[in-house]
């Protein structure tokens, strides 16, 4: 089980976490990401085009850093349009993670646990929660995706800064995340 340390960038009025929530396509994450058994730090950009497509661009770091840098500036002006002057640290995700991989079906499960988001003096955690995602080649048969549809959990889609985001955050856009967080709060948390 490896543990993992997140710090999320956004602007001021979380530009970021809006774009995400309104389904826009060519939207971007921008974080630092510690691994913590490894003690190895990356600064990462996330990108989701217009093809559904998740590109991710990182830079190893010393540390997670509560700014950005002239290293971290340089890939932001290379990979993003976003203004680096306008990003601030906004929340911490962490969490521990099991990864299985079967190799005769090009398949990576990630099952994420113990999520908690920080910000200021703001906390919440999820202790009951469990995230897994599949990454597969195209028509792969997987064992996992069977045993989901045996037990009757269905495919949901989840962004751990947006939950993170709207469970601390008042003033933010969550129509489009409140039925998950009631789908949550009734299965688990009742």
């Amino acid at each position: 089980m490896m543990q993992y340390e997140t710090l999320y960038f956004d602007t001021h009025n979380f530009k970021l976490y809006t774009d995400h929530q309104n389904g826009r396509l060519n939207r971007y994450k921008v974080r630092y990401r510690k691994y913590i058994n490894s003690n190895v730090t990356f600064f990462e950009i996330k990108f989701k085009n217009n093809k559904k497509r998740t590109i991710k661009d990182r830079l190893k770091q010393e540390n997670i850093e509560y700014s950005i840098n002239q290293d971290t500036a340089k890939l932001i002006d290379s990979k993003t349009c976003l203004n680096k002057n306008e990003l601030e640290p906004k929340i911490w995700v962490n969490y521990q993670r099991i990864t299985l991989v079967n190799n005769n079906l090009k398949e990576r499960l990630t099952i994420d646990l113990n999520l908690s988001f920080l910000s200021d003096d703001k906390y919440k955690d999820f202790p009951k929660l469990v995230i897994a995602e599949l990454k597969q080649g195209k028509h792969e048969n997987s064992h996992f995706i069977k045993i989901m549809r045996e037990h009757s959990i269905h495919k949901q889609s989840i962004s751990k800064y947006c939950l993170g985001v709207s469970s601390l955050f008042d003033n933010v856009k969550k129509n489009n995340i409140k039925p998950l967080l009631l789908l949550i709060n009734k299965k688990y948390y009742d």
